[in-house]
């Protein structure tokens, strides 16, 4: 009997400090899809509600935080 296969999807996010303050976030995977947060954690929030908006957590229900 085989095992299922499961298909691991990454949709990492780009977080890069700005000179004024605050974080620019930016996905790779999905060109001209940004958002900005004024602390790293309001970024965070709103990159995992990009991530809400596109279906993705929705489908998945969780998400990896990975810094690099």
């Amino acid at each position: 009997m085989n095992k299922p296969q499961h298909k691991i999807l990454e949709y990492p996010a780009i977080f890069e400090p700005t000179n004024e303050g605050g974080y620019n976030v930016s996905f790779p995977a999905f060109p001209g899809c940004v958002t900005f947060g004024r602390t790293f954690e309001e970024a965070r929030t709103k990159a995992g509600e990009v991530y809400n908006g596109l279906g993705i957590l929705d489908r998945y229900k969780r998400y990896r935080y990975n810094e690099i």
